[in-house]
C-alpha cells in the first residue's frame, strides 16, 4: 500500500497542485482513498474537491465512495484495476473490514465451480444498495454473524454449505466431499469456531454442518447445533446415505 506522507501546501503551490503531484506517484491500477494523502481533517473537503476534478479530467477514476484508481492507458484502451483491488475497495472502509467475498465468484476461487461471473457478492452486517464498479456488479448479502479477518474463511465454508444445492456446474456429492476435506484441514480452534458461527445460519445449514462434524470430526460437540433444530422439520439436500450415514439423525434427506 502506498503512503504518500504528510504534506502542507506552500505559498508557491496550491493544495490542489500538491495533490495532483502526489497522484502522479501512485502506481497505475492501484486503488487508493483519502488516507493515502495523510492530510489533517481540516483539508479533507479540499482533498475531495481536488480528487473530483482529477476524476473529471480522466486522470483518476472513482470506483466507490471515496475510493479511486489510476487507469493505465494502452493501445487497447484503459486497463481497469484487478479484481482483488475492486474486492478490497468494497470490503473495507479505510482500514476497517466491513464485508467479505462470497457467492459464485468465491466458490470458483475455492474450486467448487468453473463459472466466472461478473457479479461480486459481498457478505456484510449491514444492508447496502447494489452498485456497479467498472465491469462488476456488486451485490450485498446480509449476515448476522461477526465478520473479522479470522472468521472470513470459516464463513465462506459455511456459505458453501448453505448454497450446496445451487452452486452451478457441480454435483452436490462432489461439493460435499470437498467441504469435508476443507473442514478436516482446519485447526481444532477453527473447527470449534465454525460450529459457533453456524448457529447464526439457517436450520438446514446448521443440520448439515452438525452432521458433517459428527461423522467426520471425531469428538466434536454438536449438541448445541442439534438442539437448535425443529425435530419435525426435514431438510431435503440430496446427499447419499453412503457419504452421510448419520443424516437421518439430523432430519436430512
Amino acid at each position: 500500500m502506498l503512503t504518500l506522507g504528510y504534506f502542507y501546501p506552500v505559498k508557491t503551490q496550491s493544495l490542489s497542485r500538491s495533490i495532483a503531484n502526489r497522484v502522479t506517484k501512485i502506481p497505475e491500477g492501484e486503488v487508493f482513498d483519502y488516507k493515502y494523502f495523510d492530510l489533517p481533517p481540516a483539508n479533507e473537503a479540499a482533498l475531495a474537491q481536488a480528487l473530483s476534478r482529477l476524476s473529471k479530467k480522466g486522470v483518476i477514476e472513482r470506483i466507490a465512495k471515496g475510493k479511486f484508481y489510476k487507469p493505465r492507458n494502452t493501445q487497447f484502451g484503459k486497463i481497469k484495476p484487478m479484481e482483488d483491488e475492486v474486492i478490497r475497495a468494497v470490503t473495507y472502509r479505510g482500514d476497517k473490514l466491513i464485508g467479505y467475498l462470497t457467492g459464485v465468484t468465491q466458490y470458483n476461487k475455492m474450486g467448487f465451480t468453473m463459472q466466472v461471473p461478473n457479479v461480486l457478492v459481498i457478505g456484510t452486517n449491514h444492508v447496502l444498495p447494489a452498485k456497479k464498479i467498472n465491469n462488476y456488479k456488486i451485490k450485498y448479502s446480509k449476515r448476522n454473524v461477526p465478520i473479522s479477518e479470522e472468521n472470513i474463511y470459516l464463513l465462506q465454508i459455511l456459505d458453501v454449505i448453505k448454497d450446496i444445492k445451487v452452486i452451478p456446474d457441480t454435483k452436490i456429492e462432489w461439493s460435499f466431499a470437498r467441504i469435508v476435506d476443507m473442514i478436516k484441514e482446519l485447526t481444532t480452534i477453527q473447527q470449534k469456531k465454525m460450529m459457533q458461527l453456524a448457529m447464526q445460519y439457517s436450520a438446514a445449514t446448521r443440520a448439515l454442518t452438525g452432521a458433517i462434524f459428527e461423522k467426520y470430526i471425531p469428538g466434536s460437540r454438536v449438541k448445541e447445533l442439534k438442539q437448535s433444530l425443529n425435530t419435525l422439520t426435514r431438510y431435503r439436500i440430496g446427499i447419499s446415505q453412503k457419504l452421510l450415514p448419520n443424516q437421518s439423525d439430523w432430519n436430512i434427506e
